[in-house]
């Protein structure tokens, strides 16, 4: 027999839901939210135009409170059809004038039959006459803007921004954004530029002990995008190029040579020539110190060097040899530091940073201030120290006779 009470109990536990019925009511909710609002916003690929580049010149029609914008657009089908084409097909090319990147970005989505998106920017292009009025306001624009990712690539080119992106004729890629970053990025393997992302070069603008640097572009004659060299700037102005032939001593001061191959005159017979494969082997020691406004640098380089080829009969598994080629190679690395520090002295540009080391000598930010680093760089002395490693075992001696 059943008491009143245990009814009563048992019709208060029918009425409470398992953990598991709550569970359920859950993930119906959810589902629910998902299905009928999780696509809310929604952009179809098709309906996007994916910008690869942007190339920013001078106002042509001499109003310098606007800027003309050039959006280089990939042509998705070109590149992913059957064709798979290559060169001009794989994109096309907008213009406008306007005062903003946002401004411009309107204006092109009135002309293109798909809404532009900037999320796939491979390159930010401004003209070197652009940039010596200054990118006050236009790097502010990049790094504001979220689509734009901060690691995109900035760059200065020779003549008008907007000839080169129409101009430009990708050969061994189908996807010109993927040419962009693989011809960028080849300065780990020629060393004769240098990675220059906007996030850097904005960072750099606003520090008071690092210029701010542009990876230098240019047209070939087989009209042929080639990115060789920096800019260096004062704050956002451009005041000039680092050649490409300075460039490995760029990379050896900022730690990111990762290889590169050196040729030197052969000690017999100077027509000849001798070639190296050169590395890092470990972080350039540097120290910088102030002496009543003028800074000294000690640089210490570390590397290792591996003979390829030999352009003489010279034996170098010959001590006396080997000692000499080791003199040279040091000489050699040394004047390469020297030319590429001497360029950045003309221009008072701390391209490499190394205010960083004359910062670690100061208690506090005002003491550092005062030293006045950017202005006072011109006035840069220093010393030069060489630590190589050489390597001849790869390459095969040999003596031929002397032929009457």
């Amino acid at each position: 027999m059943v008491s009143y009470g245990d009814l009563s109990h048992r019709k208060s536990q029918k009425k409470e839901k398992s953990p598991c019925a709550k569970s359920i009511n859950s993930f119906s909710f959810f589902y629910y939210q998902f299905v009928f609002y999780g696509c809310y916003g929604k952009a179809e690929l098709d309906d996007l135009a994916y910008v690869i580049a942007i190339g920013a010149d001078v106002n042509p029609n001499g109003d310098s409170s606007q800027i003309q914008i050039s959006y280089q657009v990939a042509i998705p089908i070109k590149i992913t059809g059957e064709s798979n084409e290559t060169g001009k097909a794989t994109y096309t090319t907008y213009t406008t004038i306007a005062p903003s990147l946002n401004v411009g970005t309107s204006q092109i989505n009135t002309m293109a039959s798909k809404k532009i998106d900037l999320s796939h920017i491979s390159l930010i292009l401004y003209s070197k006459e652009l940039a010596k009025n200054g990118l006050e306001g236009h790097v502010n624009s990049l790094i504001s803007n979220v689509s734009i990712r901060p690691r995109t690539i900035i760059s200065v080119c020779e003549g008008n921004a907007k000839d080169f992106l129409e101009s430009v004729s990708p050969v061994l890629e189908t996807s010109p954004a993927r040419y962009y970053e693989l011809l960028i990025s080849s300065f780990h393997d020629t060393s004769r530029s240098a990675n220059t992302e906007i996030l850097d070069f904005y960072t750099a603008s606003q520090s008071i002990e690092k210029a701010p640097i542009a990876v230098f572009s240019k047209l070939n004659e087989q009209k042929e995008a080639q990115f060789s060299g920096i800019c260096a700037f004062q704050g956002l102005k451009y005041v000039g190029n680092i050649k490409e032939d300075f460039m490995i001593g760029h990379l050896l001061l900022t730690n990111n040579l990762k290889e590169a191959t050196i040729t030197i005159p052969c000690p017999e017979k100077e027509e000849k020539t001798i070639t190296l494969t050169m590395k890092e082997t470990k972080k350039t020691q540097i120290t910088v110190q102030m002496k009543e406004s003028v800074p000294h640098a000690q640089i210490q380089l570390f590397v290792e060097t591996h003979l390829d080829s030999n352009g003489s009969n010279t034996n170098f598994y010959q001590k006396e040899n080997v000692e000499l080629l080791d003199s040279l190679v040091k000489a050699k690395v040394k004047a390469m530091v020297s030319e590429y520090l001497n360029e950045t002295i003309q221009l008072n540009a701390d391209t490499s940073g190394l205010g960083k080391f004359v910062k670690r000598n100061y208690l506090t930010w005002a003491e550092f201030e005062n030293v006045q680093w950017k202005k006072n760089y011109a006035k840069l002395q220093y010393n030069i120290f060489v630590n190589n490693q050489l390597n001849v075992s790869q390459v095969i001696n040999h003596s031929l006779p002397t032929v009457e």
